[in-house]
C-alpha cells in the first residue's frame, strides 16, 4: 500500500506555521543494510556540485549520508557522513587526501538537521573548495581542513556506484541509521543553504522549496511515492534503486512535523549502576528491546519517548507478553531490578496493570504481536490502557469521557510514554506515535488520525488525545506564542571583549535588562550582579558578588546604566578590563518596581509574569537574630508578583554580610520548604537544614502570590534590607528541576521541552559541589564545555577531556563524569532557559 499517496494524509496536516511543508521522510535501518543506489550512465560535473538533505539521526555511530566509489580503486572515493562516536560532520575525497571535518559534534537524535555540502574544486582559495553547512550556518571551526587539490575530479558524478545511506567500501559500509527528507543533488553548481532553507520567525532554520535547476545528473528525492521510493522528482528521471527498503519505511516524521521516537540518549541510572547495557534501538528508534547485562539475564531496559504534552495517545506492538508498556515520570531512574518496576511508573506488565510497583488491576490477556494503546491526560492526572483497541480495567473505561483510568497523582508530574523489558532481554516493542501504523512493516497500515487530522495510527485515538508530534505541541503552552515574542526577548547572553574605556555601551541584549550577571572569562574575576530594583546611587548601580558574602556596594566604574538594548559599563577590571573576555547573562523582569502588599511585609517588585521571573526587595520585620520560637508561631509573608508559586528563590542580605540563600522545590524530601532546606550560592556546600524549627522559610512553601520567611536574620531582621530573585518554570522558556547522576560519560538526559541557551546545575544530595554555569553563546555548538562557577571567581574551565554537556533540541545530555554534575547516584538541581522551543527547534 502506498501510504503517502493515499488519503491517509489529511489536508490539515500541512496547514501549519510552515510556508513550505515536507510531509514525509524515508527511514533507514542500519540493521537491515538499507540504502539507495544508482550508477550514472554518463559523468556529470565532478568538480562542482551541491548535496542537501534534512536528516534525523537514530544513532551515534560512524555512518554515511552520500557516497561514490569504485570498489577496485581506493583513491576514487568521495563521501559525506558522521565520524565514529564523536559525530563530527565530514567530507572525504580522493582516499582522504581531501578531508574536511567539523569541530562541532552532532549527537542530537531528537529532531532534524539540515545538512548542505557545497563543492567547487575549481576555486583558487583552498577553503572555498568544500563548504559544510548545518542548519543554515557554515562550519568554519574545523578539526580537519585538508582541502582537495584545485580542479580535482571527485568520485561524485563519475560513472560509478553512488549510494544514499551507505559508503561503498570493501570492508566498512557504514550504513546510515535514521531519517532523510528532501534530498537534493545539484550537478554543476556550488550553492549555499539559502537555496533550500531560511531563518524562521523564532530563529530556527526551516525548509523552503528549491526552485533552481539540477544539471544532468542532479536529482530530487522527496519520497512522496512510497510505492516507488527512489523516484527522482527533479524531472531528470535519475531514479534510484531501493535496497532493503519498503513502502512502510516512508513515514510521516519530517522537518516540518517532527514526531516523537524512543530516546536513545536517556540512560537508566539503575541499569547503569547494575552494570547493564542500554536497550537496543532500531527502526528509527521506534523499536526497543532489552539488552543483555546486569544481574542474571535481565536487561533492565526502561526507555521513554522524546516528547510529552497535556493529552496524548501512543501505541506499541509488543514483542512478547512480558513487555512492559506504560508511562514514566521524567525523573524515573529505574526500579530495584530495572524495567518499569518502581515509583514513578504505571504500566501493563504481564497480566497486570502496575502502579508504583503495586498491582492495581489483574487478569489481562495479551500476546506477542498485539497492540497496546496508552492515553495520558496530565490535567486530570489519569492514564488509560487498551489491548487491541479495547480499554482495560473494571467498570467503564473511556479516556474521551474521563471514565475509569488510573491515577498518576503520586506517580509523577510529567509523564512520558515508556517501554520496559520486564526482566527479559527479548522483551520490548515497536512504538507508534502517529508516524507508522505498520510498526515497521509488521502490521497492515490502518491510517487512523487524531482529532487534528494528524498521524497514522493502528487504532483511532480517543477524542481529545493527540499524536506526539511538534505540530500538536500546544501554542498556548509555548512561550514565544503566548507572548508573541522569542525566548531571547526575556533572557539573553551577550559576549564582549573589554577595552578599558571609561564608558562602554554593551548592546545586543535585545531588551532593557532588569538583572545583569557579569563574569570575566579569561581570568579570575568576581561574579557581579546588578538589577533595576536595587537601582543606583546616581552614578553606578549597586553591586553584589555571588561568590562572596559581602553587603552590596557601589564600586566605581562598574555599571552606569541599563539601556534599551543592553547596558553601559565603565573601566572597572571586572566589567570592562582591557582585552578581557566577558559574559553577561541578562533577564527581563517588569521594569520599574511597584509596591506589593500581598504579604505581611510590603515589598518592591519588578515582575515578568509571562517569563516566570521577579525581583523582590524588602526590609525585615523581626528584631530577633535567630528566632527559633517562631515554630508554629509568627512568620512573615512577602509578595513576589508572579502568578504561580516560585520553584526556586534566591535571597541575599543587602545591608550587611551574609551568604546567598537558595530555596527550591527540588532540594530533597517531600517538604523541603517546611524543613528549611537550602543551598548557599556563594559556596559549594551540600544542602543544609540549619533551622530545624523552620525559621528560614517559615515552615511554608511559596504560593502563587507570596513566599514566607521566619525569624532568621539572613532572610528577615528589622532594619535590614534584602533582595530576592524568584523563578518558576514556563513551558517553552524555562525549566527548574532535578536529575540523578550515573557517574558515566554516557550520562543522564534531562528533558526541558526546549533547546537550552543556559543551564546552571548543583549537586544537592548530601555532598559538596560547585554551581556550574553553561550557555550556548560561549559554546555555540556541542560539546558545551565552558563551565563558570557561581561560587568561585576562577577562570572559565574548558573541561574538554571530561566530555561535559550536549545541548539538544528538547533538553540536555550529560557527557561528564565530574562529581559536580554527574556523580553516581547523586541528585542535582538545575535551572535552564531556552534558545528555541522544541516545537520549532532544530537538532543541535
Amino acid at each position: 500500500m502506498s501510504l503517502i499517496n493515499s488519503d491517509v494524509i489529511p489536508a490539515s496536516a500541512t496547514a501549519s506555521y510552515y510556508d513550505y511543508t515536507i510531509d514525509q521522510s524515508l527511514r533507514f535501518n542500519d540493521d537491515d543494510s538499507a540504502y539507495l543506489s544508482r550508477t550514472p550512465s554518463s559523468a556529470g560535473n565532478r568538480r562542482t556540485w551541491t548535496w542537501s538533505a534534512w536528516v534525523k539521526k537514530a544513532t551515534n555511530s560512524f555512518q554515511t549520508l552520500f557516497s561514490a566509489r569504485t570498489t577496485s580503486s581506493s583513491s576514487d572515493i568521495c563521501y559525506i557522513g558522521f565520524n565514529s562516536t564523536t559525530q563530527e560532520l565530514f567530507f572525504v575525497s580522493d582516499n582522504g587526501v581531501g578531508y574536511v571535518k567539523s569541530t562541532a559534534l552532532y549527537r542530537d537524535t531528537t529532531s532534524h538537521y539540515h545538512i548542505c555540502v557545497s563543492v567547487d574544486t575549481t576555486q583558487a582559495t583552498a577553503s572555498n573548495r568544500v563548504k559544510l553547512y548545518i542548519n543554515g550556518s557554515q562550519l568554519t571551526d574545523l578539526s580537519q581542513s585538508t582541502y582537495p587539490a584545485q580542479n580535482l575530479d571527485t568520485a561524485i558524478n563519475n560513472t560509478i556506484a553512488h549510494s544514499v545511506g551507505r559508503r561503498n567500501h570493501t570492508s566498512d559500509l557504514a550504513y546510515f541509521d535514521g531519517y532523510m527528507a528532501e534530498v537534493n543533488f545539484i550537478d554543476g553548481q556550488a550553492l549555499d543553504p539559502t537555496y533550500f532553507g531560511e531563518t524562521g520567525d523564532y530563529g530556527e532554520w526551516k525548509p523552503i522549496e528549491y526552485t533552481g535547476t539540477y544539471g544532468n545528473n542532479g536529482f530530487y528525492l522527496n519520497f512522496s511515492d512510497s510505492g516507488s521510493i527512489g523516484t527522482d522528482s527533479s524531472g531528470n528521471g535519475n531514479n534510484w534503486t531501493a535496497n532493503n527498503l519498503s513502502a512502510t519505511d516512508v513515514v510521516l516524521d519530517s522537518p516540518t512535523n517532527n514526531f516523537a521516537t524512543m530516546n536513545p540518549l536517556r540512560m537508566s541510572t539503575t541499569a547503569y549502576l547494575a552494570g547493564a547495557t542500554q536497550g537496543t534501538f532500531s527502526e528509527g528508534n521506534l523499536k526497543v528491546l532489552g539488552a543483555s547485562g546486569g544481574t542474571g539475564s535481565a536487561g533492565y531496559m526502561n526507555e521513554c519517548a522524546t516528547m510529552t504534552m497535556d493529552k496524548w495517545y501512543a501505541e506499541a506492538r509488543i514483542e512478547t507478553a512480558g513487555c512492559q508498556i506504560g508511562v514514566m515520570d521524567e525523573s524515573y531512574t529505574g526500579g530495584s531490578y530495572g524495567g518499569l518496576n518502581g515509583t514513578g511508573t504505571i504500566c501493563i506488565s504481564g497480566s497486570n496493570i502496575v502502579r508504583n510497583n503495586a498491582n492495581v488491576y489483574t487478569g489481562l490477556t495479551h500476546s506477542a504481536g498485539d497492540v497496546i494503546g496508552v492515553a495520558m491526560n496530565h490535567t486530570s492526572e489519569k492514564v488509560w490502557f487498551s489491548i487491541n483497541g479495547v480499554w482495560q480495567g473494571s467498570g467503564t473505561q473511556n479516556p474521551a469521557t474521563g471514565d475509569g483510568g488510573y491515577s498518576t497523582s503520586g506517580v509523577g508530574t510529567n509523564m512520558f510514554f515508556a517501554l520496559g523489558d520486564g526482566g527479559s532481554d527479548a522483551n520490548g516493542g515497536i512504538a507508534n506515535f502517529g508516524q507508522d501504523s505498520s510498526f515497521a512493516g509488521n502490521k497492515t497500515v490502518q491510517g487512523n488520525t487524531d482529532g487534528n487530522g494528524i498521524g497514522d495510527f493502528y487504532y483511532t485515538p480517543p477524542t481529545g488525545y493527540l499524536a506526539l508530534c511538534n505540530e500538536n505541541l500546544p501554542d498556548d503552552d509555548t512561550f514565544e506564542l503566548l507572548t508573541g515574542e522569542q525566548p531571547s526577548d526575556h533572557f539573553n547572553t551577550v559576549l564582549y571583549t573589554g577595552d578599558g574605556s571609561s564608558s562602554r555601551a554593551i548592546t545586543g541584549v535585545g531588551f532593557q535588562p532588569d538583572l545583569i550577571w557579569l563574569k570575566q572569562r579569561n581570568g579570575a574575576g568576581t561574579h557581579e550582579v546588578f538589577d533595576s530594583v536595587r537601582g543606583n546611587n546616581g552614578t553606578v548601580y549597586y553591586r553584589l558578588l555571588t561568590q562572596d558574602t559581602g553587603a552590596e556596594d557601589t564600586a566605581a566604574n562598574t555599571v552606569f546604566s541599563l539601556n534599551s538594548d543592553g547596558f553601559t559599563v565603565g573601566s572597572d577590571g571586572n566589567t570592562n578590563g582591557s582585552g578581557d573576555t566577558m559574559v553577561a547573562w541578562c533577564w527581563k523582569a517588569g521594569g520599574t518596581p511597584v509596591s506589593n502588599t500581598d504579604g505581611s511585609i510590603t515589598s518592591s517588585v519588578s515582575a515578568n509574569q509571562d517569563a516566570g521571573f521577579s525581583i523582590v526587595s524588602y526590609s525585615g520585620a523581626t528584631n530577633s537574630t535567630s528566632d527559633s520560637s517562631n515554630n508554629g508561631g509568627s512568620y512573615w509573608t512577602i509578595g513576589h508578583g508572579l502568578t504561580k508559586a516560585p520553584e526556586l528563590i534566591i535571597v541575599k542580605k543587602r545591608s550587611s554580610a551574609a551568604s546567598w540563600y537558595v530555596g527550591s522545590d527540588y532540594l530533597g524530601g517531600t517538604t523541603p520548604w517546611a524543613d528549611g532546606k537550602h543551598l548557599t550560592l556563594n559556596t559549594s556546600a551540600a544542602v543544609a537544614n540549619e533551622d530545624p524549627d523552620g525559621v528560614l522559610w517559615g515552615n511554608t512553601a511559596p504560593t502563587s502570590s507570596v513566599f514566607t520567611v521566619g525569624g532568621w536574620d539572613v532572610v528577615n531582621r528589622n532594619g535590614t534590607t534584602y533582595i530576592s530573585y524568584c523563578f518558576h518554570s514556563v513551558d517553552g522558556f524555562s525549566k527548574i528541576g532535578s536529575y540523578t547522576g550515573n557517574g558515566s560519560a554516557d550520562g543522564p538526559f534531562v528533558y526541558t521541552g526546549f533547546r537550552p541557551a543556559f543551564v546552571m546545575c548543583k549537586v544537592v544530595s548530601g555532598v559538596t559541589g560547585s554551581w556550574n554555569m553553561f550557555d550556548s553563546a560561549r559554546d555555540s555548538y556541542n560539546e558545551v564545555n565552558g563551565s563558570l562557577l557561581a561560587n568561585s571567581s576562577s577562570t572559565e574551565d574548558l573541561l574538554t577531556s571530561q566530555n561535559d554537556l550536549d545541548f539538544l533540541s528538547n533538553g540536555f545530555k550529560i557527557r561528564e563524569t565530574n562529581n559536580n554534575f554527574n556523580g553516581s547516584g547523586n541528585t542535582y538541581i538545575y535551572m535552564a532557559f531556552a534558545e528555541d522551543p522544541f516545537k520549532y527547534g532544530n537538532a543541535r
